[in-house]
């Protein structure tokens, strides 16, 4: 029973499961912290602006590059030609960049024409409105990683990534660089005093 055990384990360690499950753990052990630094940087009126204006983001990447990181995992990990795994990414990565962009300028759109319930949510939404194309990024070539078994790039790409982005936001929030309400102050001001629109 032990040898089966030790053998599971030292198979699934080789087939680099075990370097995924770390990097998945970590990415959400990342989240997990941020949203406590968030919430502690913050005033509790501007974390539930970042909370709205990030669930609208959240939702509208259940459609995250028209599947493309899913393709890539799947059509990626079934060959094992370089040139024909790099044709897979760079299409990939294409057809999700020009998704995630139209997808971007949708939620703009949004932002800027319609009125939003949440005061100065609308400003927050305009920042935010581009992070779907840098998103794909990440995610197409994480699943890449994946479906070339390249694991060990795998853990210290998704650490790294995650860390930056999780640093430079606590950065940005505790030095407080610029006012993030003036952020788009000049080009979301036409749009909140202007009643024809």
């Amino acid at each position: 029973m032990l040898n089966k055990l030790f053998y599971s384990f030292s198979a699934a360690a080789r087939s680099g499961l075990i370097n995924v499950l770390l990097a998945s753990s970590f990415s959400y052990l990342i989240t997990f912290c941020a949203s406590i630094a968030y919430a502690h940087l913050l005033q509790p009126n501007d974390f539930g602006i970042y909370s709205f204006c990030y669930t609208i983001i959240t939702f509208c990447l259940l459609i995250n590059g028209f599947g493309a990181a899913s393709g890539v995992l799947h059509f990626v990990s079934k060959i094992n030609d370089q040139n024909l795994q790099m044709s897979y990414l760079k299409y990939a990565m294409r057809v999700g960049i020009i998704f995630n962009i139209i997808l971007s300028f949708f939620i703009l759109i949004y932002a800027i024409g319609t009125s939003i319930p949440i005061h100065n949510s609308k400003h927050i939404l305009i920042a935010m409105s581009f992070f779907p194309v840098g998103r794909i990024f990440i995610d197409i070539f994480i699943a890449f990683l994946r479906a070339t078994q390249q694991n060990s790039t795998l853990i210290k790409f998704s650490i790294t990534t995650n860390s930056i982005i999780l640093f430079s936001n606590i950065i940005y929030l505790w030095i407080n660089w610029f006012d993030i309400y003036n952020l788009f102050g000049l080009f979301s001001y036409y749009y909140d005093f202007n009643p024809s629109i």
